[in-house]
C-alpha cells in the first residue's frame, strides 16, 4: 500500500487524532534537525557528541524513524542545532467529557 503523506500512514496505523498530531510534530522536529545539521555542516557523529547520544539516534532522526526516539531527546537535539518548532493543536477535535 502506498501512502501520499504521513497523515495517511499514521491513520492507517490506527492512531487517534491526538497521536497523529504528536507523530507529525515529532517528524517535523526531525526534518528541522536535518536541515539545521546540513546548514551547520555537522555530521551525525559530531552532533551526537554535542548532545551526548549515539550516532544511531541521530541517524534515526535524519531518517524520520521516530519510533525509538523520545520527544525529550528530539527537543534537546533541536535546541542544540538552534532549530525552531511550532505546535498547532487546532487540528485536534476535542470532545466533551462525560
Amino acid at each position: 500500500m502506498k501512502f501520499n503523506n504521513s497523515d495517511e500512514l499514521f491513520a492507517a496505523a490506527g492512531l487517534s487524532q491526538e497521536e497523529l498530531l504528536i507523530a507529525n510534530f515529532r517528524v517535523a522536529i526531525c526534518i528541522e534537525i536535518g536541515k539545521r545539521m546540513r546548514r551547520l555542516g555537522w555530521t551525525q557523529e559530531s552532533l551526537a557528541g554535542r548532545v551526548g547520544t549515539s550516532q544511531a539516534n541521530i541517524s534515526r532522526m535524519v531518517n524520520k524513524d521516530i519510533g525509538k526516539l523520545s520527544t525529550d531527546l528530539l527537543l534537546r537535539v533541536l535546541v542544540v542545532v538552534g532549530g525552531k518548532a511550532k505546535i498547532d493543536s487546532s487540528a485536534v477535535t476535542h470532545k466533551k467529557a462525560g
